[in-house]
């Protein structure tokens, strides 16, 4: 079966990471959801979303158009884009319900970005807690932004190849994360990681082939670049 993509867009600021994410969009077999205020970027590139979801919270609709030579253009525009309000009193966050919605269209994968940093702190823990929820169903869910990307291993492995650059990081979210294998990294190691000690942290690939493992538990990885 085809792989489908799900493209998320937060209201978190977007950075160097634009360029990917436009490519992305622009890719076949991708659907993408604007996050309520993640509608700004679509807005700003005049790109549309499949659709754009959320309680509108993080949208001002008046004062992102006030001052607008093209409001008129963009508001247009706005009012074309599927929509979906939901209300504010609900028990999932808006980026939950996109994930749902995306599933729902078939998608095998998800990326998020404007998801990480901004003024939502809380968001943020969140959108790492949503990495854990669905990996444990076998569900690929990567938070990207321009320092970084992250993604959760439950009960599996991932490879990454000689041409991997940068610092990674891999901490446990299980309370104990056993059978751990860190191969082909600087720093190599076997065995067991808590949730309260960081010994994964600021690792870095070294121009060879690289592998992480867990056999029972949730390991976050964390890739900067």
């Amino acid at each position: 079966m085809e792989k489908k993509l799900g493209v998320l867009v937060g209201a978190s600021p977007l950075g160097g990471e634009c360029a990917l994410l436009e490519k992305l969009i622009a890719q076949e077999n991708t659907y993408t959801i604007a996050v309520d205020g993640g509608i700004l970027f679509f807005l700003d590139k005049m790109i549309s979303p499949d659709e754009w979801l959320g309680d509108m919270d993080s949208f001002q609709e008046e004062n992102y158009f006030a001052g607008l030579e093209d409001f008129e253009i963009k508001k247009d525009f706005l009012t074309r884009i599927p929509t979906t309000k939901v209300s504010p009193i609900k028990d999932d966050t808006d980026m939950e319900l996109a994930i749902r919605k995306a599933l729902d269209h078939g998608c095998t994968e998800i990326q998020i970005f404007g998801g990480l940093g901004g003024n939502r702190t809380s968001h943020t823990v969140a959108n790492i807690q949503l990495l854990m929820q669905y990996a444990k169903k076998g569900i690929l869910i990567t938070l990207m932004d321009e320092t970084c990307k992250m993604f959760v291993l439950h009960n599996d492995s991932v490879e990454f190849a000689e041409k991997s650059r940068g610092l990674i990081s891999v901490l446990s979210l299980s309370d104990l994360s056993e059978g751990v294998s860190i191969k082909g990294l600087y720093y190599e190691y076997e065995g067991t990681l808590t949730n309260d000690r960081a010994l994964g942290v600021s690792n870095h690939f070294c121009n060879r082939k690289s592998r992480i493992a867990v056999e029972n538990g949730s390991l976050l990885i964390i890739q900067e670049y």
